[in-house]
């Protein structure tokens, strides 16, 4: 050990700093000793592909990640948490955005199960699909993962059907205290507990987890609760009541720029149910998306983001309609969105403000068309 410091030593009193490190191996091979599911992993290992968003819901939802939709009573987070689920089941775009990997959805029920099913019944009417061949799956009861027992029963449930069927991309948990079991909110050990049952659930299937959960007693801007959730997510999105609008806006994006607010109207929708006491057409609601309000994202906009906007703007207004990336290619280029006229340096300045603004939520892609998100 005294030669080894004695070595390093000297080579920072002659400026040296690399000859006193360890050589670095052009082809790794993986070291001969086992060390079992822990080691580390070298640059050619983690370095060998971009690490490229798995999109559920393209800007909003991410295979992978633990989720919360958020809000008061009366703000519509079930129905969004919904709207949502049977998106990604049914492979319909939500509200302009993808689903590049739809799949089987299994949403674990707290309470109201009753109006859940007028629920999920008035969106498939709203949108033509039939009910009976929607891969969205409502569990019989709630569940209690404070208690290892029913934690159990859920995977075993989850895993049967996954057997038959497939596997889930999306579980949706509502809400998170009809769901949470024997424990206290405000506890770090117990929120601790919840979450590591939900990423069990993520690691086992791969997939989405979505918490439907209420706001805090007295900061409506927070969940209820320990932090300890909030510190796990990977999404928060926060539903409040507006008027006669629901606006739902991200308060946390850990890996990703975020998405724009979005505004929704509550829209009635006979189910094609008869209420047999009164004769009457039983309904529901579904979210219809309305015009999406200013927000700090799209005023904190780069100069090249703002002119690659600027030019798809122009075009879809010109066109009258969604636009070819070569034309709001072309259109941006005309705005100098840099300096010269190196074409290189033009196209990965466009190919890297679109992917933001994108993110940002405010362009979108459909039937290989752009369109701004207004």
């Amino acid at each position: 050990m005294e030669a080894v410091a004695t070595n390093h030593e000297a080579a920072m009193e002659a400026g040296d700093v690399m000859t006193a490190s360890p050589a670095f191996p052009s082809v790794f091979q993986p070291p001969t000793v086992s060390t079992g599911s822990f080691r580390f992993l070298h640059p050619s290992e983690y370095m060998a592909q971009p690490a490229l968003p798995r999109w559920l819901i393209r800007n909003y939802l991410e295979d992978g990640s633990l989720v919360c939709v958020f809000g008061d009573p009366g703000s519509f987070k079930t129905f969004a948490a919904i709207d949502q689920g049977l998106c990604v089941a049914t492979g319909t775009p939500w509200h302009g955005h993808d689903i590049p990997n739809p799949g089987h959805v299994f949403y674990i029920v707290g309470e109201g199960a009753e109006g859940l099913t007028k629920r999920v019944r008035a969106w498939c009417v709203d949108h033509g699909k039939d009910p009976l061949t929607v891969p969205f799956y409502l569990s019989s009861v709630p569940a209690q993962f404070l208690s290892e027992e029913s934690t159990q029963a859920v995977f075993r449930a989850v895993e049967a059907m996954a057997t038959q069927y497939g596997p889930p991309k999306l579980i949706v948990v509502d809400t998170l205290s009809r769901n949470f079991g024997d424990g206290d909110e405000n506890s770090q050990r117990d929120m601790g507990l919840f979450v590591a049952k939900m990423d069990m659930l993520k690691a086992k299937w791969g997939c989405c987890v979505m918490t439907v959960h209420h706001t805090g007693w007295s900061d409506k801007s927070r969940v209820r609760g320990s932090s300890v959730l909030r510190g796990a997510l990977d999404f928060e999105y926060n539903m409040k009541r507006k008027g006669d609008a629901v606006v739902m806006s991200c308060s946390k994006c850990k890996d990703h720029a975020e998405p724009a607010d979005l505004v929704f109207e509550p829209k009635t929708i006979g189910v094609g149910w008869t209420d047999p006491e009164t004769g009457q057409e039983i309904t529901s609601c579904v979210l219809q998306l309305t015009h999406p309000p200013v927000t700090k994202k799209a005023s904190a906009l780069s100069d090249v983001q703002r002119k690659v906007l600027d030019a798809l703007e122009v075009e879809h207004n010109e066109r009258g309609g969604p636009v070819k990336e070569k034309d709001w290619r072309e259109a941006a280029y005309m705005l100098n969105i840099v300096k010269g006229d190196e074409q290189d340096s033009k196209r990965k300045a466009f190919a890297r403000a679109k992917v933001e603004l994108e993110e940002r939520g405010l362009v979108q892609k459909e039937d290989g068309l752009w369109s701004p998100v207004r």
